[in-house]
C-alpha cells in the first residue's frame, strides 16, 4: 500500500470484498473491526448484520461501527413505503439515519461499508453517502462489501481511487480479517513514519 499521491500524501485504498449474499461478508467485516480495534486502529462506518430466526434471514440491521447503535434497515416479505430490492423492503428512516452516520464520520484508519448494493448502484437510493465518503478519502483503508455482479459498476463509480477486489470464499474466509487489518496497520505505520 505504498501509494503516495502527487502532493506527497498517501492515497487511501479501497478493498471491495465480493461474495454472493449469505457467504460471510458481514462476519468477515465484524472480525476485521474487532481485530483492528484490538490493535489500536480507529474504525468507523456501517455494518449490516442479519436477523435470523429458525435458520431464516428475516431482517437486516444497520449498525454504526463507532457507537454500536443500530436500527432495522430492511425486512423480508413485508409491505412498506420504502424502496424494495427483491424480497426486501427498506425502512426510509433507517436509510436516512445510515446516511447521517456516514456524513458525520470522523477520519479513521479502517472504514467499513457493509454493503453498497443494488439499492445504491441500480436504484440510486439507499446509503448514497457511502460513495461520497469513499471519494473524500478520510481513511487509510476502506473495506466495502458487494455482490459479484456489481463489481464493474462500483469500480467505475470509484474511478481515480486505488481499488482492489477480493473474492471471499471458504478458502480465505478465516484468514481474511487478519489480512485486511495487516494492510490497515501497514498503511497507518507508513503514514505515521512519514508524519502524515
Amino acid at each position: 500500500m505504498d501509494n503516495p499521491s502527487e502532493n506527497g500524501k498517501r492515497s487511501p485504498q479501497v478493498l471491495l470484498l465480493m461474495a454472493p449474499s449469505g457467504r460471510g461478508k458481514t462476519t468477515a467485516c465484524q472480525r476485521a473491526v474487532e481485530l483492528a480495534r484490538s490493535r489500536g486502529l480507529r474504525v468507523g462506518g456501517l455494518l449490516s448484520p442479519p436477523v435470523v430466526h429458525d435458520g431464516v434471514k428475516t431482517a437486516i440491521t444497520l449498525r454504526d461501527v463507532g457507537t454500536g447503535r443500530e436500527r432495522v434497515l430492511a425486512r423480508a416479505h413485508q409491505a412498506g413505503d420504502g424502496p424494495r430490492v427483491g424480497d426486501w423492503t427498506f425502512d426510509p428512516a433507517s436509510v436516512t439515519w445510515g446516511n447521517q452516520v456516514l456524513a458525520s464520520l470522523a477520519p479513521c484508519d479502517l472504514l467499513v461499508i457493509d454493503e453498497i448494493g443494488p439499492l445504491e448502484l441500480e436504484l440510486g437510493q439507499g446509503l448514497m453517502n457511502a460513495l461520497g465518503v469513499l471519494r473524500r478519502g478520510a481513511y487509510r483503508l476502506a473495506l466495502v462489501t458487494m455482490r459479484p455482479r456489481l463489481v464493474e459498476t462500483i469500480t467505475a463509480r470509484l474511478e481515480g481511487l486505488e481499488v482492489s477486489v477480493i473474492r471471499l470464499d471458504e478458502r480465505n474466509r478465516d484468514q481474511l480479517p487478519q489480512t485486511i487489518v495487516a494492510l490497515g496497520s501497514k498503511a497507518c505505520s507508513a503514514c505515521f513514519s512519514a508524519g502524515l
